[in-house]
């Protein structure tokens, strides 16, 4: 079974679409730790909203609200 240093190692892969194997194991090891399930949860929504947002510094200001607005939502 994975342990949580290995989660937060291999989180983004997991992320990105693991093959089964590991997938099933970080699923496991999810279901039973909170820790690593925030872990996960907000290194999937920091990589959605760097997605989303482009070049910070061309970021409007209405747009900066709504990224905010949307982290607190997601907390």
């Amino acid at each position: 079974m994975l342990k949580c240093k290995d989660v937060s190692q291999r989180a983004s892969e997991y992320l990105d679409g693991a093959d089964r194997p590991l997938k099933w194991q970080m699923r496991l090891h999810l279901a039973m730790c909170s820790n690593c399930r925030r872990f996960v949860r907000h290194l999937a929504l920091t990589r959605d909203l760097a997605s989303k947002v482009g070049d910070v510094e061309s970021c409007s200001q209405s747009q900066s609200r709504k990224i905010v607005q949307k982290l607190r939502n997601k907390s």
